[in-house]
C-alpha cells in the first residue's frame, strides 16, 4: 500500500525542514543538528517502509562503506571491549546515511541552494558570534594562559576544524567567481572574517588543514600569481615572526629600572630562580642553564624538557614536561648541577611549590603529595581530597589551592607543615586563579587583578590593585612585595597596615614568563613564539605529547595487529602500554591513522584509507563535470578543499571520530553529489561519478 499523493508531499516538505534544521546547525548545535538529522532519516524510512520502495539511489561508495562497516565488525566482535566497540560501531554507521539521504531529498537545484546558502548564512553567523567570545578571550589574556582559543559552541578543536572547513568554502566561492560583482564582494569579505576567526581559534591542526585545502583549490584553479603570494604571505609570517627567548637583567637605581645585559638562549626560557648571587634558568629546549651579568652557561641537559625548577634545601629540582621531577646537585664552585634522582607524584601534576622544607604537588586528579626529603622521594605523606587543583601557594601556617572544578579557594590551617583543618572556602567564576601566601595574608590574582585577603580576619579583602593582573613573578620580602605581570608591568609595593602601597613602577615593554629579584637586581625570562612554527617544532608541549602517543599507540599495535582493539576509548589499555612517567593516558592518539590502524588493525586501516581515496575521486569527477555551474563548481571544488584539509589535520587530530567534524565530511559530500545528480537531468546521465 502507497501513500497517498498528499501525505507523500507533505512527508516530503516535513523531511525537508528537518534537514534544513540539519544545515543551519551544523556549527553551533550538536543537539538541534541531530533532531534535524534523526528526524529527516525517521520520516524518510517511514515513507519508504510504507511505499516498499527505495528513496535512496547508489553513489558509487557502496564497497567501501561495506567494507568499512565489515571491519568495524569485526574489530567489535574481537574487542577487548566488546560493549563499547558495538556502541562506538554504531555511531559510526548511523552517520554514513548523511550522504544518501541528502542525494534523495535535495532532488532539484532550488532545494539544493537553499540548503546551501542556509548552511553558509548561519556558519557566517556563529563565526561572528565566534569572534566576539575570541575578543573577549584576548582581553582576559587568556591565550597566554591557556594556549588556545575560546570554545562557546564545542570543544576548541572541534570549533577550530568547522571554522577551517568553511574558511574554505567562502575562499573556493571568490575564487572560482570569475566576474568582480556583488556576490564576488560578499564572499571575499566572509573569507576574511572566517579566517579571521580560524586565526583567534589557536588550533594549528585546522590552520594546517585550511592552509593545504587553500594552497590544492589555487592549484586546481591554477591561481599561479595568487599562489606565489600566498606562498609569499606564508614564508613571511614563518620567518619574520621569529621566535625569542632572552634572559634580562636590570638594576634598580634611583626608583628607575635600568637594562644591564641581556643574553639569548637556544630554546624557550621560562622560570627563572636566585641562588648564591647568580639565577638557574629553565630552558624548554636546552635543559638548566646558569646565568648572571656576565654570562650563560648549561649547567645540566636534562632528560626531557624542562617547565619549572625550584630550590628544595641544598638541592635543585626540576618539573619536566612528561611529568618527571628530577634533583641535582649544584656544584658550588661552577654551578654545575650534579644528577641524584628522579620521581613521578603519583597522579597528573600541575603544580607544585617547595616551602617548610618540603616540596608540596598538587596533582589534579589524585590529590596533594607532601615530598620530605630530597634525597629520598618515597617518604611522602598524601592528601587524595585535596585535589581538582591547577595551582597552590603555601606559607609556615597554610595551605591554599583553587580547586578548578568548583571554582572554589580552599585554605587549610598546617600542622606541622602537613594540611589539617579546611579553614576557608570562597568561590570564584575564573578560569585561572594565581596565589600566593604569607602567614597572615593571602594575595590573589583573578579576573579583578590582584587582591590581598587578610586569614587573620574571616578572608577579608584588604587591598586591591586592579591593575596588576597575569601575574608571572611574585615574590614576598619582609613587608615588600615584588610583581611581574605578562604584559611586562614591574612593581615594587611595601605592605602598611595592611594596603599595597606602591614604591616602584616601570613598563618593561616586553612581555615575560618568569621573574625573580635578588641583590638589587632584577632578572626576567621573556619569550616570543612563532605559533605557525611549533607545527614542526619537535619540542613544542603538545607535539611531544603527540608523539609519545603514536609511540604507544605502535605498541598496541604490535599486540593487536589485524583487527586492533576494537573501537574503544584507549585511555585503560594506554595506560598498560605507556611509560611509567607518563601521567595522563589519552582515549585517542591525536592522529586519524595512527588511531584507525590501532582500533580497526592492519585490516581496517586499508579499508578506511581505500574509502578516503575513493571520495576524494569523487569528488574530483563532481567538479569536472559541473564546471558549467557557477554554484555547483564553486561547491564541488570548495569540497575538495574542505576534504584535504579533513586529511591534513587528520595528521594530528582524530577528526574522523569527531561526530560534528565526520557530520560535516557527510553532509558536503551528500550536497556535492546532489548538485552533480541534479546536473545530470539535464546532461541525460553522461559523466557518471560511480
Amino acid at each position: 500500500m502507497n501513500m497517498k499523493k498528499e501525505t507523500s508531499e507533505l512527508f516530503d516538505k516535513y523531511i525537508f525542514v528537518f534537514l534544513l534544521l540539519f544545515a543551519l546547525t551544523l556549527t553551533n548545535s550538536i543537539f538541534l543538528n541531530q533532531i534535524g538529522y534523526f528526524g529527516a532519516l525517521i520520516l524518510i524510512l517511514i515513507k519508504i517502509s510504507v511505499n516498499k520502495k527505495s528513496e535512496f539511489r547508489k553513489i558509487g561508495l557502496e564497497l567501501p562503506f561495506l567494507l568499512f562497516i565489515l571491519a568495524e565488525l569485526i574489530s567489535a566482535i574481537l574487542s577487548i571491549n566488546k560493549p563499547q566497540a558495538f556502541q562506538n560501531f554504531f555511531k559510526r554507521i548511523i552517520l554514513i546515511p548523511i550522504v544518501y539521504l541528502m542525494v534523495s531529498v535535495i532532488n532539484d537545484d532550488k532545494k539544493a541552494k537553499i540548503i546551501l546558502y542556509a548552511f553558509l548564512t548561519a556558519a557566517l553567523l556563529t563565526i561572528i558570534t565566534y569572534i566576539a567570545f575570541a575578543y573577549r578571550h584576548f582581553v582576559h589574556q587568556l591565550y597566554r594562559l591557556e594556549s588556545k582559543g575560546p570554545s562557546p559552541f564545542q570543544y576548541v578543536m572541534t570549533a577550530g576544524g568547522l571554522i577551517s572547513m568553511v574558511t574554505i568554502y567562502f575562499f573556493a566561492f571568490a575564487i572560482n567567481n570569475k566576474k568582480l560583482d556583488k556576490y564576488k564582494v560578499i564572499y571575499a569579505v566572509s573569507f576574511l572574517i572566517t579566517i579571521s576567526a580560524l586565526i583567534a581559534s589557536y588550533t594549528r591542526a585546522a590552520w594546517l588543514g585550511a592552509i593545504s585545502g587553500i594552497v590544492v583549490i589555487l592549484i586546481v584553479k591554477k591561481k599561479w600569481v595568487v599562489l606565489s603570494v600566498f606562498g609569499l604571505i606564508l614564508i613571511a609570517a614563518l620567518v619574520l615572526i621569529k621566535n625569542e627567548s632572552n634572559v634580562i637583567f636590570y638594576k634598580i637605581q634611583n626608583s628607575k629600572v635600568i637594562p644591564v645585559k641581556q643574553w639569548n638562549t637556544k630554546g624557550k626560557a621560562y622560570t627563572i630562580k636566585y641562588y648564591d648571587n647568580k639565577y638557574f634558568v629553565t630552558d624548554y629546549n636546552d635543559g638548566i642553564l646558569v646565568a648572571d651579568s656576565n654570562g650563560i652557561n648549561p649547567a645540566a641537559k636534562t632528560p626531557a624538557p624542562v617547565v619549572n625548577l625550584s630550590l628544595w634545601n641544598n638541592f635543585v629540582i626540576a618539573k619536566l614536561v612528561d611529568s618527571r621531577f628530577v634533583i641535582y646537585k649544584p656544584d658550588k664552585k661552577t654551578l654545575k648541577l650534579n644528577f641524584i634522582n628522579e620521581f613521578v607524584s603519583p597522579g597528573n601534576t600541575k603544580g607544585f611549590i617547595v616551602k617548610n622544607h618540603y616540596l608540596y604537588v598538587a596533582d589534579y586528579d589524585s590529590g596533594l603529595t607532601v615530598f620530605k626529603n630530597p634525597e629520598n622521594p618515597d617518604i611522602f605523606s598524601r592528601f587524595g581530597k585535596i585535589n581538582k587543583s591547577k595551582s597552590l601557594a603555601v606559607s609556615g601556617k597554610y595551605l591554599s589551592i583553587y580547586n578548578f572544578e568548583k571554582q572554589n579557594l580552599e585554605v587549610y590551617k598546617l600542622n606541622n607543615y602537613l594540611p589539617g583543618k579546611l579553614i576557608y572556602q570562597k568561590h570564584f567564576d575564573v578560569k585561572y586563579l594565581g596565589m600566593w601566601l604569607d602567614d597572615s595574608k593571602l594575595f590573589l590574582d583573578g579576573n579583578e587583578g590582584l587582591q590581598i585577603y587578610d586569614l587573620t580576619n574571616n578572608l577579608s579583602v584588604v587591598s586591591e590593585a586592579p591593575e596588576l593582573k597575569n601575574i608571572v613573578g611574585f615574590k614576598l620580602t619582609g613587608d615588600s612585595v615584588i610583581t611581574a605581570s605578562a604584559s611586562g608591568k614591574f612593581t615594587i609595593s611595601k605592605i602598611v597596615n595592611k594596603q599595597l602601597n606602591r614604591l616602584l613602577f616601570s613598563d618593561l615593554n616586553i612581555s615575560i614568563s618568569g621573574m625573580d629579584f635578588g641583590n638589587n637586581v632584577l632578572a626576567v625570562t621573556h619569550r616570543k613564539s612563532n605559533r605557525l612554527l611549533s607545527v614542526v617544532d619537535i619540542y613544542y608541549q603538545t607535539n611531544l605529547q603527540r608523539i609519545n602517543q603514536w609511540k604507544v599507540g605502535f605498541k598496541i599495535l604490535k599486540k593487536y595487529p589485524v583487527f586492533g582493539v576494537g573501537d574503544i576509548d584507549l585511555q585503560k589499555v594506554y595506560s598498560k602500554f605507556k611509560p611509567y612517567y607518563l601521567k595522563e593516558n589519552f582515549g585517542h592518539l591525536h592522529n586519524n591513522y595512527v588511531q584507525i590502524i590501532v582500533i580497526l588493525g592492519i585490516f581496517g586501516f586499508l579499508v578506511v584509507i581505500y574509502l578516503l581515496i575513493k571520495i576524494f575521486i569523487i569528488d574530483w569527477k563532481i567538479y569536472k563535470s559541473v564546471q558549467s555551474d557557477k554554484i555547483a563548481s564553486s561547491f564541488a571544488l570548495g569540497t575538495i578543499g574542505v576534504f584535504v584539509a579533513f586529511l591534513v589535520s587528520g595528521l594530528a587530530e582524530w577528526n574522523f571520530g569527531d561526530q560534528e567534524i565526520i557530520t560535516m565530511i557527510w553532509f558536503t559530500l551528500g550536497l556535492n553529489l546532489a548538485f552533480y545528480y541534479n546536473m545530470q537531468k539535464h546532461l541525460n546521465g553522461k559523466n557518471k561519478v560511480e
